[in-house]
């Protein structure tokens, strides 16, 4: 019997395995390409909460200069809302009073945006109220320091005609 020839069984062996590396990988269909999904776009409240956040660190003649801008344009419930949105950032009193103003007319307009301008408007009201109140809170502690100085001048006048009073006269005599 014939012993097998291992070097040919390796070579054989290598050139399959040779051959095998080489050939094409199967074809495998394409995956289909999902179109990209488009955000949906932001409800209007949303949008203006979005709208709020952005612009609350403005400064004060940003806010302004936006808000006359957008005074100038088309009056739809949206934008009257962004302009007052604008007013109420600027913490100046005559315009908190405005974009209270501009809010009620969003809410007797009575639009899906109502109950955001119900909202906004509630917000800007209490802050006004609180404004009052430090105001009046403030004048209060004026009127009781100017009132506490005029006891204190009294009092040291009062100490002064006190140790007038206590200090001997020069030449009256002692004994008389």
């Amino acid at each position: 019997m014939k012993r097998p020839d291992f070097r040919l069984l390796t070579a054989v062996a290598v050139a399959a395995a040779l051959l095998a590396a080489c050939a094409a990988p199967p074809k495998t269909e394409p995956k289909p390409q999902l179109a990209p999904i488009a955000p949906a776009p932001l409800d209007p409240t949303r949008a203006l909460t979005v709208f709020y956040v952005q612009t609350r660190d403005l400064p004060s003649a940003e806010l302004s200069k936006r808000a006359l801008e957008l005074g100038n344009g088309i009056q739809t419930p949206d934008v009257t809302l962004r302009q007052a949105i604008l007013l109420g950032h600027t913490h100046n009193p005559a315009d908190t009073a405005r974009a209270i103003t501009l809010t009620e007319s969003v809410i007797k307009a009575d639009n899906g945006l109502k109950p955001y301008a119900q909202l906004l408007n509630a917000m800007w009201t209490e802050r006004r109220k609180l404004e009052d109140q430090i105001d009046k809170q403030t004048a209060a502690g004026k009127d009781a320091q100017k009132r506490a100085d005029q006891l204190k001048q009294q009092l040291d006048a009062l100490k002064a005609v006190e140790r007038d009073l206590a200090k001997p006269v020069p030449g009256a005599s002692k004994g008389d």
